[in-house]
């Protein structure tokens, strides 16, 4: 038993940003490690659970869905509590993508282009922003797990300035509302 789990723990969203091969998803690995944040559950969106080797001490969920991901979440904020103290979603970007392309069944997007509608973009975002919710309201503060959300970044910049967009969904907005953020570079 650890020192903390005598007193109530909240846990915290951390969204941690970064350009592919910066390292997030090993940063997020050594989080195994810790005292404070084992045992440690991945939820492997974009195949980085490879990092992991043959650890047993980390419980690992591919993710080939965004109905599978949803599905998941749901079932671990049904639980009185988890048996770990820190959630990896692994990568946010690429849940964000299928998050789009799960509101685009049926429909074609833009002109048949496979760009979502404006209304399949603002079904995406509200979702992806409830996803956070949950993490931070549920999962957080109720079951007092940490969760981190590792985030690519777009390669596309701002009107040529020097800082890049983070992709899509306004990831910044939630960070700022919803915990803290990392920017490794």
């Amino acid at each position: 038993a650890y020192a903390s789990d005598k007193q109530p723990r909240t846990g915290k969203l951390i969204f941690i940003y970064g350009r592919g091969g910066v390292g997030k998803t090993d940063l997020t690995a050594q989080l195994a490690d810790c005292d404070i944040t084992k045992p440690l559950c991945y939820m492997d969106i974009e195949g980085g659970s490879w990092v992991f080797g043959s650890r047993s001490d980390i419980i690992i969920v591919p993710i080939s869905s965004y109905l599978e991901f949803s599905t998941v979440l749901m079932k671990f904020s049904a639980q009185k509590s988890l048996p770990f103290r820190t959630l990896v979603i692994d990568n946010g970007t690429e849940l964000q993508a299928y998050n789009a392309i799960s509101n685009m069944q049926g429909g074609t997007g833009i002109r048949g282009t496979g760009m979502p509608t404006q209304q399949q973009w603002g079904a995406s975002t509200a979702q992806m922003l409830n996803v956070f919710r949950l993490c931070h309201d549920k999962i957080g503060r109720q079951l007092g797990v940490n969760v981190i959300i590792n985030c690519g970044e777009d390669a596309r910049q701002d009107a040529g300035d020097t800082q890049f967009i983070k992709s899509g969904i306004g990831f910044t907005k939630a960070a700022g509302n919803y915990g803290m953020s990392m920017y490794p570079t």
